[in-house]
């Protein structure tokens, strides 16, 4: 049981106090991390907000909002000694303080003409302010195991990162609607914001759109069976700016070394300082990307409204996306960020909600959300070889941007095959019966889903309020990073099965011709997936090298009981003015899935654009909750 194991200290921890671990010490124990290598954060956060409201004239309102968000976060992570990525041990001490302030002036105008004519706008100016201030302490070289206290560190070292960013804005926004039937919605919007070049940090973004409710036209509103319905369509365009800093080249503390395995040095060290130009190139060219989206649509309910239907198609298109393109080490630089690519995003949204049964004081309702979606990369930037864009990766195996596939695919070292012909997309197989490897890396996989849908049914009683959410995901690649590195090294099942396996023929074609002329025969050459006479590098597992990226691609379809929920609100008979709830609430409490890695829903690079990536990732983390919620 992992909950004994985590409790025993012999389980991570060897007689000579070192750890006991996967690989001898590459990688932490999952015991030795939650027993040697804490982590608290502690959070405080305020949010608030002003309004005022003057009625200037009966059609015309003056308001002013004013909303902050302000939170300080105080962390502090450990590495006990002997820990795999700092075996001398470390304590980081890190204070965020961050703080959003948001303002909006709207003049508000409403009236009626013409009897049948109704008219909304909204005129209005936005600022929206952020500031981000992280200061971080690092201790490392502790002198005592166990003592998680920055005293207790030899070296010591420190930053300070500060990001700030401001998006001033004016907008309109005209409502027309007539009889109550028939609606038109026009906007427009132009910002300025700070992250873009002084001299073009401005873009402009209208919208349009229409709408019928045709069963108030058709004099249905009243009808027992289909009661309300709604066609809708629209055009608009969206801008969005660029990330903080990325039009200049700012100097940073320097940092030496370092390849995923051995730890790097960053400065100050050795009771030296030094700085160095950041990897990334600012570009002052910077432009804001700009999204147009196409839109059609419809809202129908059914049985005086016990069952409503909702249902989006989308087309949109992103001109001037901004994207990290690699630049060539001899530049003196690694990346620079560009209006670089035009992606494409159509898809489904489907809506139900239903009352399946109210019957007294018992119903049951279902909540259903379905969405489809394809997302391509149409084009990019020129400058940008075949291999496109790394969002992410690790070794061989990476999420990119590709011109002409589907965004974040999965890329890395694959497999020969035939182009062309009678016999394409077969195996080509080397005249000692293994598959031969592609000296070229290619797409190996859609990391995004054929479609995803979340279920929740509630069901009330009296008081008592039970609710359970399943997500479903069909479909999407994931490279099991995991499985291929635990293979390499001997340790999955299937090595332990394939160690048996003799004579087997691989199903391809051999080319008993030329390169340029080749003649493909069926292969009939049997091969031994393990040797010892071969020695260890003709295992079928250790062949073709560490997580050999074709290998491991494998779907990622699962379903997950995502949220289970029961509340009890008590009579306000017995609580007078009062209304006192309680309830209980777990998360992702199950998971059913075919894929053999830690999670489907882990990512290898945390919160970065890159996807489809596992390797060691820490599944979701099951939570319980009590709540007592009081309304006055």
């Amino acid at each position: 049981d992992g909950r004994e194991a985590a409790d025993d200290e012999s389980v991570y921890v060897l007689p000579d106090g070192t750890q006991r671990s996967y690989r001898n010490g590459v990688y932490d124990s999952p015991f030795w991390t939650v027993n040697r290598n804490p982590f608290e954060d502690n959070v405080n956060r305020v949010i608030g907000n002003l309004s005022l409201t003057y009625e200037v004239l009966p059609w015309l309102t003056v308001s002013y909002k004013l909303g902050l968000d302000t939170y300080g976060d105080s962390r502090i992570y450990s590495m006990d000694i002997n820990s795999a990525d700092v075996p001398e041990g470390q304590v980081v001490m890190r204070n965020i303080t961050n703080t959003d302030l948001n303002q909006d002036l709207l003049f508000l105008f409403n009236t009626e003409f013409a009897q049948d004519f109704n008219l909304n706008a909204t005129l209005g100016a936005n600022s929206w302010d952020t500031r981000y201030d992280s200061r971080t302490t690092t201790g490392t070289t502790l002198g005592a195991a166990g003592f998680y206290h920055i005293s207790n560190a030899t070296n010591i070292t420190s930053g300070q990162t500060i990001l700030e960013k401001m998006i001033y804005g004016v907008f309109a926004d005209i409502r027309l609607g007539w009889r109550n039937q028939l609606f038109l919605n026009l906007s427009a919007r132009n910002d300025w914001s700070s992250a873009l070049p002084k001299e073009n940090n401005s873009f402009f973004y209208p919208a349009a759109s229409l709408a019928w409710t045709f069963t108030e036209t058709l004099g249905m509103s009243t009808n027992a069976w289909f009661s309300y319905g709604k066609l809708r369509a629209s055009w608009g365009q969206v801008g969005n700016d660029a990330p903080v800093y990325s039009t200049t080249t700012p100097f940073a503390s320097a940092f030496v070394g370092g390849d995923g395995f051995i730890n790097g040095i960053g400065f100050p060290a050795f009771g030296l300082n030094a700085f160095e130009q950041a990897s990334a190139l600012g570009n002052p060219e910077l432009q804001a990307e700009l999204t147009t989206t196409i839109e059609f649509g419809g809202e129908f309910k059914f049985f005086q409204g016990r069952l409503g239907l909702d249902v989006t198609y989308y087309d949109s298109e992103t001109n001037g996306q901004v994207l990290n393109v690699d630049l060539a080490p001899t530049s003196g630089f690694t990346s620079v960020l560009k209006n670089a690519g035009k992606i494409s995003n159509k898809g489904w949204e489907v809506m139900l909600n239903a009352d399946i049964v109210r019957a007294g004081d018992f119903n049951w309702n279902l909540n259903a959300n379905f969405t489809q979606y394809e997302t391509i990369v149409e084009e990019l930037d020129p400058s940008i070889g075949e291999g496109g864009i790394t969002l992410a990766g690790f070794v061989s195996t990476s999420s990119r941007v590709i011109a002409g596939q589907p965004y974040g695919v999965i890329y890395g070292n694959r497999y020969q095959r035939v182009e062309e012909g009678a016999n394409a997309g077969r195996l080509i197989i080397g005249s000692n019966g293994w598959p031969l490897a592609d000296a070229d890396a290619g797409p190996l996989g859609n990391p995004n889903p054929d479609w995803l849908m979340g279920m929740r049914n509630t069901f009330t009683w009296r008081g008592i309020n039970l609710s359970f959410l399943f997500d479903f995901r069909s479909g999407g690649d994931m490279w099991n990073g995991t499985h291929g590195v635990m293979s390499y090294w001997g340790m999955t099942k299937e090595t332990a099965d394939d160690r048996n396996v003799q004579g087997y023929v691989y199903d391809g074609v051999v080319n008993t011709g030329t390169d340029e002329s080749p003649v493909w025969e069926e292969n009939n050459i049997p091969v031994d997936f393990a040797n010892p006479e071969a020695g260890l590098g003709a295992n079928k597992w250790i062949r073709y090298g560490f997580g050999f990226s074709e290998n491991e691609i494998e779907e990622a379809s699962w379903v997950r009981l995502r949220e289970l929920g029961l509340s009890y609100t008590f009579p306000e008979t017995l609580t007078k003015s009062t209304r006192l709830t309680v309830g209980f609430v777990g998360r992702n409490l199950w998971l059913s899935t075919s894929y053999s890695g830690i999670d489907p829903e882990a990512n290898l690079t945390g919160s970065t654009n890159g996807f489809g990536l596992e390797y060691f990732g820490m599944p979701n983390t099951k939570s319980y909750a009590v709540n007592v919620q009081l309304t006055f």
